[in-house]
């Protein structure tokens, strides 16, 4: 977990090993702020935090509170963008990124190989039994997922492969994702009624030949004129996916054909 105050807004992340997935949330609600811990509790593989305020217990994938006192308020944390992509990449595009240092002040590796959960990443197998299991992906194949008006969609990351885009429309929303499989990197944005045919570098080219700028919060045309929102999503293992959202759509390149 890892709570912060950063650009004036209280944000805690998530991080689900088993889940594969990273989620950030808006953790002021209703006038209060929450500061968020890990449990050590698991729910369906996915691990339980607990706010520091009541001690109780929220799901760390939905950002619902499922025991204790919050759990009578029918509230869901809002949740704000992110991606996972290299260092050397974000370093790039954002020199002046402060980063947390690795040493701790405890005794546990974070080194991405030869770490505790490097054995778990390199397997196609689960920890625990999986209750609810949907076969038309691998179990731990990666998907990128969003939330549209309470609907549900997974994009399988092998349709990134080579660094590709896609357009999508899901819920009435179009959608324009920009991803790498490589680095497992996607990035959502609300399209509107814009369509885009490649990248060209750093930029963007639409279907009318007009060039746009790839920014972390943004798409933005050449004039200025027109600024295209980031959308919230993030990744996550099949199976972990599958077992919250079992009424997902699942991605297919014939859907926009």
């Amino acid at each position: 977990m890892i709570n912060i105050n950063i650009g004036g807004r209280n944000v805690s992340i998530s991080y689900c090993t088993l889940c594969g997935a990273a989620i950030p949330f808006d953790t002021e609600w209703n006038g209060r702020v929450f500061t968020f811990g890990s449990s050590g509790l698991l729910y369906r593989s996915n691990k339980l935090m607990y706010d520091k305020q009541t001690n109780s217990l929220w799901s760390s994938f939905e950002g619902k509170p499922v025991t204790g006192i919050m759990a009578q308020e029918k509230l869901q944390l809002k949740t704000y963008p992110i991606v996972r992509t290299t260092w050397a990449e974000w370093k790039m595009k954002h020199p002046n990124t402060l980063l947390l240092d690795i040493n701790t002040g405890y005794k546990r590796s974070y080194k991405r190989y030869g770490g505790p959960y490097n054995a778990y990443f390199k397997s196609s197998q689960t920890m625990f039994p999986i209750a609810w299991r949907d076969f038309n992906l691998g179990s731990k194949e990666w998907v990128y997922g969003i939330h549209v008006k309470g609907e549900s969609k997974a994009y399988p990351l092998k349709f990134f492969a080579g660094k590709k885009i896609l357009n999508d429309s899901f819920e009435g929303q179009n959608f324009l994702l920009i991803g790498d499989a490589e680095n497992l990197t996607v990035r959502a944005y609300l399209s509107k009624d814009f369509t885009f045919n490649r990248m060209a570098g750093n930029s963007l080219v639409d279907n009318h030949g007009n060039m746009w700028q790839v920014y972390e919060d943004s798409l933005v045309n050449t004039d200025h004129s027109v600024r295209l929102g980031r959308y919230p999503g993030h990744l996550a293992y099949w199976f972990a996916w599958y077992e919250f959202f079992m009424d997902t759509k699942i991605y297919k390149p014939e859907d926009n054909h």
